[in-house]
C-alpha cells in the first residue's frame, strides 16, 4: 500500500473542493512554484497554493495574501498552511478583501483538508438550495423569511468546505434510525449566519 504524503492528501481534497465549487474538472491544474508551494488552479477563478512542511511558514499571513494577489489577480484564494492563519489575516477580513481587489480570502489548516470530509460516511449530504426551493420551504414551515430557519454557523466545517457566504440556505439530507430500529430518511433545511 502506497503512503500519500501530506501535500498530495490535500492537494486532491483542493481539487475535489475546487470542482464541487462549481469548475469543471478539465480546467483545474496543479503545479510546484519556484517557492517549492503546491498551487491548485481552478480555471480563472480559483487558486489554493498549499504551504507545508519545512521551510515554510507554520502560518498564513499578509505577506503570503499579497503575494498571492499579484500572482494571480481576479481569483478569489484558498491559502494552506500548517497553522492556518496569523490572528491580523483572522482579525482584519476587511482589509484583507481591499488589499486583494475584493476577492475572497479563506484559510485552512493542512489537517482540515488532508481528506475530503464530504465523502465520510457520517457526514449527511448537504447542498445550496435554489429559489424554489426555499420558497417551498418558507411556505412548509410557515416562515416569513429565511432568517427564522434553524441556522448553521459559518464556521461549521462542511459550509466551509463549499465556501456558502452568510445568507444562504442550505438543505441537508439525514438518515435516522427510528424507535423500532429502522432507517427513516429526512431533509432538514438550515441558514448560513
Amino acid at each position: 500500500m502506497q503512503v500519500l504524503s501530506a501535500v498530495t492528501r490535500v492537494t486532491t481534497t483542493l481539487r475535489e473542493l475546487i470542482a464541487d465549487r462549481g469548475v469543471p474538472v478539465a480546467e483545474i491544474t496543479s503545479h510546484e512554484d519556484d517557492e517549492g508551494r503546491t498551487v491548485v488552479l481552478g480555471g480563472t477563478r480559483i487558486v489554493a497554493v498549499v504551504a507545508s512542511g519545512p521551510g515554510h511558514a507554520p502560518k498564513v499571513g499578509i505577506g503570503m495574501v499579497r503575494e498571492t494577489a499579484r500572482l494571480h489577480p481576479g481569483r478569489d484564494m484558498i491559502l494552506v498552511s500548517d497553522g492556518g492563519a496569523t490572528p491580523y489575516i483572522a482579525g482584519h477580513q476587511q482589509e484583507i478583501s481591499e488589499t486583494t481587489g475584493g476577492r475572497r480570502v479563506e484559510t485552512f489548516r493542512t489537517a482540515e483538508l488532508q481528506f475530503n470530509l464530504t465523502k465520510h460516511s457520517l457526514v449527511p449530504r448537504h447542498w445550496r438550495m435554489d429559489a424554489e426551493e426555499v420558497a417551498e420551504c418558507l411556505r412548509r414551515h410557515g416562515v416569513a423569511d429565511t432568517v427564522h430557519l434553524p441556522r448553521i454557523v459559518p464556521s461549521d466545517p462542511v459550509v466551509r468546505y463549499y465556501g456558502w457566504p452568510c445568507g444562504t440556505v442550505v438543505g441537508v439530507d439525514r438518515c435516522d434510525m427510528n424507535d423500532t430500529g429502522l432507517a427513516v430518511r429526512s431533509t432538514g433545511v438550515r441558514f448560513v449566519g
